[in-house]
């Protein structure tokens, strides 16, 4: 199965926007998801595990923060790589394969997901 789709989920719609662009532009050959809150990530996520090649979310979404979302993730599909971003300081328990401290560099948004998900862009 083609691991051809990348999620996207931050309540901030210009965030959101601009993560994608960038991964869009670094992976153009994965279709990029987004959602805004924890909920309707996790059904995008249960639609789409066996095409979801990363997903990326913001800790302080509504409905199920990240750091939530991301044990979900953890504990059903374990094979996708997720990375947990956020203006605070990384958990102290963090669950997902990388953090990205906001506002980011692209140059450690390319780093991280090629570390993540071990697939050079």
């Amino acid at each position: 199965m083609e691991k051809n789709k990348i999620l996207v989920v931050d309540d901030d719609e210009k965030m959101r926007d601009l993560t994608g662009e960038i991964l869009g532009e670094i992976f153009p050959e994965k279709e990029i998801i987004s959602t805004e809150n924890g909920l309707k990530a996790w059904e995008v996520i249960q639609k789409n595990f066996n095409h979801l090649f990363l997903v990326i979310t913001d800790w302080e979404i509504p409905d199920k923060n990240g750091v939530e979302l991301t044990k979900m993730i953890k504990a059903t599909f374990p094979e996708i790589p997720v990375v947990l971003m956020s203006g605070n300081p990384a958990p102290a328990e963090n669950p997902a394969d990388g953090f990205l401290g906001k506002p980011f560099y692209i140059g450690d948004l390319v780093t991280l997901v090629f570390n993540v998900s071990q697939e050079a862009p």
